[in-house]
């Protein structure tokens, strides 16, 4: 027997087999099982016990012919899986061909261009952070202090612009990435 579980009395065992091998339902066996013996037993137990004990209903548990046929037409009326397309160099660069046409596509920033932004940020201390962008710029090794972008975050956001843009998973517009780009060479001059 396996902890918190329950046992089964002799009667229990006699009327529940009985009365599911008439067909009744784990519901109702539960029911009749309060209402006959007052024992307090719930539908998963009832079927649970069906199926560590199936020698005593008769073979191993079945669904009741208004679950089966529940169970066909619904499966008839999901739409097949969509099959999970899997990643490699050949499907990448076919789905980047086909983005160069989206106008709301934007490419992911530069490498390159990313370590630039980094290199200009304010680096700013965590405890001296205030409101402005959380991005990390920093690869800190433990025990070194972690620094931040520290420019104006973008309103409801943690990060500048320039830095939410590169934490989105979504679609990058390219009015946002370009007005990104203006001030911040504006700054620069």
């Amino acid at each position: 027997m396996r902890p918190g579980e329950q046992v089964w009395s002799e009667p229990e065992l006699s009327l529940a087999a009985r009365l599911w091998k008439a067909g009744f339902s784990g519901g109702d066996i539960a029911r009749r099982l309060a209402q006959d013996l007052n024992a307090s037993r719930s539908r998963s137990a009832v079927i649970g016990l069906v199926h560590r004990r199936p020698e005593l209903f008769g073979g191993e548990a079945k669904k009741s012919k208004k679950g089966r046929a529940k169970a066909r037409s619904e499966a008839a009326q999901k739409p097949a899986p969509k099959k999970r397309q899997h990643l490699n160099a050949a499907n990448i660069a076919g789905k980047r061909g086909a983005r160069a046409f989206d106008p709301g596509f934007q490419a992911p920033i530069a490498p390159s261009e990313a370590r630039e932004y980094d290199a200009r940020s304010r680096r700013v201390p965590l405890t001296r952070l205030g409101v402005g962008c959380k991005f990390p710029v920093n690869d800190a090794a433990v025990g070194e202090e972690h620094l931040f972008c520290g420019h104006p975050a973008k309103a409801g956001s943690p990060y500048c612009a320039h830095h939410s843009l590169r934490a989105s998973v979504g679609r990058v517009r390219l009015p946002e990435i370009a007005e990104v780009h203006r001030a911040f060479a504006g700054r620069r001059r």
